[in-house]
């Protein structure tokens, strides 16, 4: 009964320095674990919460200390294994930290987490082989971990293998379709396999997840180029600036789209406007340059170049 109680009361200690660590207040648990292993240093528990909080303060090696104290008091868990795995792999030691990712998944072979930092852990080591063959078993697990398929799409479309990475990055947009990065990959992906459709309707997708993803906006107006619709990318990126009218990357993208397509009045207009919301825009000064030059106003457009290479100069100054 005593024994009973006993455990009771570490148990409520133990939820107790859960919700500190929760509340990042680490040092009160660092504190309060040491006073607690000591009258129970046979708590695997208590050095696994003081092995995380130093491994989340990034003091690595006295963590280590900490969750080889938790194997030896149970050599049989399999998450004491892989807290040493992670830790190594914080230490940028991979190969210790794939031995006991290893070592984790010997004692349980599900331990999702183990198989996929160990993949993350392959991958990181350049054995595309490895973590593609771990991530796979990770997914047998839970097919539906977006970062599984997120990584896998990653790893194909590296290898130059288009269709399976398509096919993960599109579970991934199943599982979670407010990953921006998930709609660029794919895009660029279809844009290396020429599908340009396809590759014009992903990186649209990107940029409405993330107003702040420029290179998509920057993809839209090449591809629109290269497929020889400016005039789809102009009504495009005017419907964006009805929304955000002082958003300087649509602006900017506007003007370009105007300038390759030959509009050059319309390309002066708006790269003025940009150039009105931010006056030290270097491309912006050297388009613009070059817009008035090819409308026959040279001396205004040698101006630009000369304010163009001054503020390029200032900044280089600024930063040597």
């Amino acid at each position: 009964m005593l024994e009973t109680l006993n455990q009771y009361s570490l148990n409520k200690k133990i939820d107790n320095l859960i919700i500190l660590y929760n509340q990042k207040d680490f040092s009160e648990v660092i504190k309060k674990t040491k006073i607690l292993i000591q009258k129970h240093p046979e708590s695997v528990q208590l050095f696994t919460i003081m092995g995380i909080t130093l491994l989340r303060l990034k003091e690595y090696g006295k963590a280590l200390i900490y969750f080889r104290e938790a194997v030896k008091i149970n050599p049989k868990n399999s998450n004491s294994y892989f807290n040493l795995g992670l830790t190594y792999y914080n230490l940028m030691d991979l190969k210790k930290a794939i031995i006991y990712y290893k070592r984790s998944l010997k004692i349980n072979n599900k331990n999702f987490d183990a198989l996929f930092n160990l993949a993350i852990t392959y991958k990181e080591n350049k054995n595309n082989k490895q973590a593609i063959n771990y991530y796979q078993k990770a997914l047998k697990i839970n097919y539906d971990h977006v970062f599984v398929h997120f990584n896998l799409g990653n790893i194909y479309s590296e290898q130059l293998d288009f269709l399976p990475a398509i096919k993960h990055y599109k579970s991934a947009i199943r599982i979670e379709p407010n990953f921006p990065d998930t709609y660029y990959n794919l895009a660029a992906t279809f844009e290396r396999i020429k599908d340009f459709s396809n590759s014009l309707k992903y990186y649209k997708l990107s940029f409405q997840q993330n107003s702040q993803e420029i290179k998509s906006l920057t993809k839209i107006r090449l591809l629109s180029k290269k497929m020889r619709k400016s005039d789809e990318a102009i009504r495009y990126f005017k419907n964006l600036l009805n929304k955000t009218p002082n958003s300087k990357d649509i602006i900017y993208n506007l003007a370009s789209t105007f300038k390759s397509n030959g509009e050059l009045v319309k390309a002066k207009f708006y790269f003025n406007k940009l150039l009105k919301i931010d006056d030290k825009n270097i491309k912006s000064y050297l388009l613009l340059g070059e817009v008035l030059c090819d409308t026959h106003s040279l001396n205004q457009g040698l101006k630009l170049f000369k304010k163009a290479i001054a503020l390029d100069e200032k900044d280089h100054t600024s930063h040597s």
